[in-house]
């Protein structure tokens, strides 16, 4: 869908460039300067095409909702006016609208889509099946991006330069802190599939577990629950009494229902 398409209570409009403003839920931080270059080419020849989407703010200017290459590359292209489209939103329907229209970018990489997805939750209160909905996703998409988002900032950085992919990022999930960090260098550097990096996560579990003591049985079943539950999970065995405890980590009522849904549980609706 073409988010710059005209409806009956939008406004078409020129204004000047330094009255756009980047917007506050764009979800992409990172514009390539060769990708703009080529864009701003096009448009000193046919000058931009498709207008940009905006809202209206307080103080007078606008609020980019969709468009902000284009803007960018005005500038570049000496550009005084570019065409806008006026479009009254809310935050909820812009944070939208600003995640649908990258997303449908190829280009957008995936660290910036989750934190982007995590914003409208933690911000907007937008559930996991809203926008999944809105994006066209699974509701199992939005969770392992959700993951991602709570990664660490040099583990995002790494899947971010496509050094890791987002296969790699649901094993890292399941690590945490430096332990998590450690691996992600070490499958980086190496060049791990996802299939050796789950193997190595697996050897390195088994030798803690042997070092302290611990039956490497229960590492095992503990990291197997945890990749299929897609969660940190912590499992305590009793040696004597035989009984045990498992812990599984969730951050909103969201990942609970997702976590309850990969062990078979049926839930009302």
């Amino acid at each position: 869908m073409d988010a710059s398409a005209l409806t009956g209570d939008d406004t078409l409009l020129h204004v000047g460039v330094e009255q756009l403003r980047r917007g506050r839920f764009q979800p992409r931080h990172d514009f390539p300067a060769e990708t703009l270059l080529e864009l701003a080419d096009s448009i000193r020849s046919q000058g931009v095409v498709q207008p940009i989407v905006v809202r209206p703010l307080p103080d007078g200017g606008y609020e980019i909702l969709a468009g902000e290459r284009r803007w960018r590359a005005a500038q570049l292209a000496g550009l005084h006016e570019v065409p806008v489209v006026v479009r009254e939103m809310d935050d909820k329907a812009a944070a939208l609208l600003a995640m649908t229209e990258n997303v449908q970018r190829e280009d957008l990489n995936p660290v910036d889509e989750a934190e982007g997805i995590a914003r409208l939750v933690d911000e907007l209160g937008l559930t996991h099946k809203e926008i999944a909905e809105a994006l066209g996703y699974k509701r199992e998409q939005i969770s392992h991006l959700l993951r991602v988002s709570r990664l660490e900032i040099p583990v995002k950085d790494l899947i971010a330069s496509g050094k890791l992919m987002l296969g790699h990022a649901k094993v890292l999930a399941g690590l945490n802190g430096n332990q998590q960090i450690r691996v992600a260098q070490q499958a980086a550097a190496r060049h791990w599939t996802v299939r050796h990096l789950e193997r190595e996560v697996r050897l390195q579990a088994e030798e803690v577990g042997n070092r302290s003591g611990r039956d490497p049985n229960i590492d095992r079943l503990e990291r197997m629950v945890g990749e299929t539950v897609g969660s940190p999970t912590s499992l305590d065995f009793n040696e004597v009494s035989k009984d045990g405890t498992i812990l599984f980590r969730f951050h909103n009522l969201e990942e609970l229902e997702g976590i309850l849904v990969r062990l078979g549980v049926q839930l009302e609706r």
